[in-house]
């Protein structure tokens, strides 16, 4: 079981793309819905409150399987999407992305200043 909820979003969205990938993408041709189930997760797990790397990320391979894939292309998107994928589920990302400093982070700068500015008023 995942511990937090991204690494959950992470892992459903990875589990079918490595169940394409085995025994040298034997199987990739034969995945119903393959893009269908990828995309939906992409787009849950983008969904979630995360950084904005990891959201494009996620954008990016929810638009690239949005729509049905033939055989080499479904295994190139598979490819880089694993690949894409991979620093993701890696702890060390996680606290990378903690490490940063708070005014790094999209939005903050812009609600410390309206606070500051509300107490000006």
């Amino acid at each position: 079981m995942a511990a937090t909820p991204f690494a959950a979003a992470i892992d459903a969205v990875q589990r079918p793309l490595r169940f394409a990938a085995e025994d040298g993408f034997a199987r990739v041709e034969r995945i119903r819905n393959l893009e269908g189930s990828v995309a939906g997760a992409a787009r849950r797990a983008a969904s979630l409150a995360i950084p904005p790397d990891a959201r494009l990320i996620l954008e990016k391979i929810a638009r690239r399987f949005a729509s049905p894939l033939e055989a080499e292309a479904r295994i190139s998107a598979v490819r880089e999407a694993l690949e894409l994928l991979d620093p993701l589920g890696d702890p060390s990302w996680a606290e990378q992305v903690l490490s940063r400093p708070v005014g790094r982070l999209p939005g903050w700068v812009d609600c410390r200043w309206r606070r500051s500015k509300a107490k000006m008023d």
